[in-house]
């Protein structure tokens, strides 16, 4: 299984610098906070009332 599981990480995901392209993760920063409040505070944020009307 171990063996199964490299083989298929190396072949769809080659390493940084293999086949000289770079790959962008256009999903690094969507959950970036404008209010500077982070996940952590989530459960204080609840207790505040966020998201009630």
């Amino acid at each position: 299984m171990e063996s199964l599981i490299s083989e298929t990480l190396e072949r769809d995901f080659p390493a940084h610098g293999q086949q000289g392209t770079k790959r962008k993760l256009g999903f690094v920063g969507m959950g970036t906070s404008r209010t500077g409040r982070t996940a952590r505070e989530a459960d204080d944020m609840l207790a505040e009332g966020f998201g009630r009307d």
